[in-house]
């Protein structure tokens, strides 16, 4: 499918799930590897605020896997497909916090 000027391709929501499964999957390797709590705690920390930033603009926040997938919890068999738009997206807020990790490391 090629995009045309102004249009936006969809990507399927299961590819949007498997993204920030395998983001997660990266950050707590991260944080494995690196043997120390205080980057778990750091992990944490960052996800719970992020969590509460979605509960803040989001009132239906729990309707969305997305938001399960950040605080590890399973969602309802009815929950929507496809991440949150702009700031509160979650494959976004995890492609940050890694690159944040990486560049500390430095």
């Amino acid at each position: 499918m090629v995009e045309q000027p102004g249009e936006k391709i969809h990507q399927s929501p299961e590819s949007v799930h498997e993204r920030i499964k395998e983001l997660r999957k990266i950050i707590y390797g991260i944080a494995k590897k690196s043997e120390g709590a205080d980057l778990f705690r750091k992990i944490n920390s960052r996800e719970y605020d992020f969590a509460m930033q979605i509960q803040k603009n989001h009132p239906d926040y729990v309707k969305y896997r997305s938001y399960h997938q950040l605080i590890g919890s399973t969602p309802s068999h009815r929950s929507l497909d496809g991440d949150f738009e702009g700031i509160d997206s979650v494959e976004t807020f995890y492609k940050i916090l890694i690159e944040e990790i990486k560049n500390n490391d430095k």
